[in-house]
C-alpha cells in the first residue's frame, strides 16, 4: 500500500492519503473525512480514468462544501426544521440548507480525521469516535467506514455503527462521477438507468411529501436514457431541484442486483445496496470549483447515487408509506453496505 501526505489541516493536523488496488481498479483515499479521492480505472488500452471529482490535498476539502467523495455522517440528505424527536425527546440541530438540516451540519464527519485501524493492498478501514450530543445527535457513537476493491473491480463500501443510547444514523458516500474522467465536461451525455417504481417528490424546502410512481414522469429511469434529454426545464420538480435531478428513488432490487447503472463513453458502472432508497443528483448546484490538476467543475460535471435511508425519514417512518425509520437503538449493530462497480464498455 503507498501512503502519502495530503497536506495539512487548519489545525496543523497531517492528513494522509492511502492507495488501495485490485483489478483494474486503484482507489486513494484520505483519512480526512474517510473520503474518496481518486477512483481509477485501467482500459484494455493502458488509458486511465478518474471516474470522480475531487481536490489536490486536504485543503479542498476542508474548505469546500460540495462533499466530493465524501463519508456523510451521522445523517445523510435533509432533516425538516433542523429537528427530529426520539424516546420523547425533541433534538434539534444546525440549520445549514434554508430551514433544513443537511448531511448533519458545517462539521460533520466529513471534516474529522479518522483513524486507520486496518489496511491491506486492497482494502483500508478507518474508525472515527464521537461523543453523545456530537453535532446535536445524542449517543457516544463509535463508526467504522471500509473501503475494499474486489477482484472483478466492485469498490465496496461499508459503514459500521454503535451508539450506547438511541440515535439515528444513515451515512452515505457522496462521491460524484464522470466515467469520461473527472475534468471532462458535464455527464448530461451519460445514460442511466434507476430499478425502480417510485421516487419521493419533494416541497420547495426540497423535503420529500410522500411517494409517487414514475410512470409518465421524466423520473422514469427505467430503461437506459441520457440524462440530458430527461432533464424537462417545465418539470416544476426538477425545477425545485435547481434545474435537474436531485431525488430519492425507492429500490426494488436486492444487492445481488443493480439498482442503477450508468453509461459513459468507455467505461459502466453499477450501483448495487442493501438500503432502501438512492438519491440520484444530478450535480445541478456544483456552481464554480477548481479541481483536481486544476480542473474546473461547474454545473452537472458530475452526478452522485448515494444509497440511503430516505430523506428526512426519521420525520416521515410512520407517517408516510414506504419510509423506514434510520433511528438505532442502543448497542445495536448499524450496517449496511454499497458496491460500485465499474466495467469496460
Amino acid at each position: 500500500m503507498k501512503i502519502s501526505s495530503f497536506g495539512f489541516t487548519k489545525n496543523k493536523e497531517e492528513a494522509k492519503l492511502y492507495s488501495i488496488k485490485n483489478g483494474n481498479v486503484e482507489a486513494l483515499v484520505t483519512d480526512f473525512g474517510a473520503t474518496l479521492v481518486k477512483l481509477i480505472y485501467t482500459l484494455s488500452d493502458g488509458k486511465t480514468i478518474d471516474t470522480i471529482l475531487g481536490y489536490d490535498d486536504v485543503t479542498g476539502y476542508e474548505e469546500g462544501d460540495k462533499y466530493f467523495g465524501a463519508t456523510i455522517g451521522r445523517n445523510a440528505n435533509r432533516i425538516s426544521n433542523g429537528s427530529f424527536v426520539i424516546n420523547d425527546k425533541e433534538y434539534k440541530l444546525y440549520q445549514n440548507d434554508m430551514t433544513n438540516n443537511l448531511h448533519s451540519g458545517p462539521v460533520g464527519f466529513d471534516k474529522m480525521i479518522w483513524k486507520v485501524i486496518e489496511e491491506t493492498e486492497s482494502s483500508i478501514s478507518f474508525l472515527l469516535e464521537r461523543p453523545d450530543m456530537d453535532q446535536g445527535f445524542p449517543g457516544k457513537i463509535s463508526v467504522i467506514s471500509k473501503y475494499s476493491i474486489t477482484a472483478d473491480n466492485g469498490l465496496v463500501v461499508t459503514y459500521k455503527a454503535v451508539s450506547d443510547q438511541d440515535t439515528i444514523i444513515n451515512m452515505v458516500n457522496h462521491s460524484y462521477f464522470n466515467l469520461n474522467g473527472e475534468g471532462s465536461g458535464n455527464v448530461l451525455g451519460h445514460s442511466i438507468r434507476i430499478a425502480s417504481d417510485y421516487y419521493t417528490p419533494v416541497d420547495e424546502k426540497l423535503i420529500p411529501t410522500g411517494v409517487e410512481s414514475v410512470k409518465g414522469t421524466p423520473f422514469d429511469l427505467n430503461e437506459f436514457s441520457v440524462i440530458g434529454d430527461k432533464i424537462d426545464p417545465d418539470n416544476a420538480q426538477m425545477n425545485l431541484a435547481g434545474g435537474g435531478f436531485d431525488h430519492n428513488y425507492v429500490i426494488r432490487h436486492s444487492i445481488t442486483e443493480p439498482c442503477a447503472e450508468v453509461k459513459g463513453d468507455r467505461l459502466k458502472l453499477s450501483v448495487y445496496t442493501d438500503l432502501p432508497g438512492i438519491q440520484f443528483y444530478a450535480g445541478n448546484c456544483i456552481g464554480s470549483a477548481i479541481g483536481k490538476g486544476g480542473n474546473e467543475y461547474s454545473k452537472q460535471s458530475g452526478l452522485c447515487l448515494e444509497t440511503q435511508f430516505f430523506p428526512d425519514s426519521m420525520n416521515k417512518a410512520g407517517v408516510l408509506p414506504m419510509f423506514d425509520s434510520p433511528v438505532i437503538k442502543a448497542g445495536r449493530v448499524y450496517f449496511h453496505e454499497t458496491v460500485y462497480k465499474l466495467e469496460e464498455i
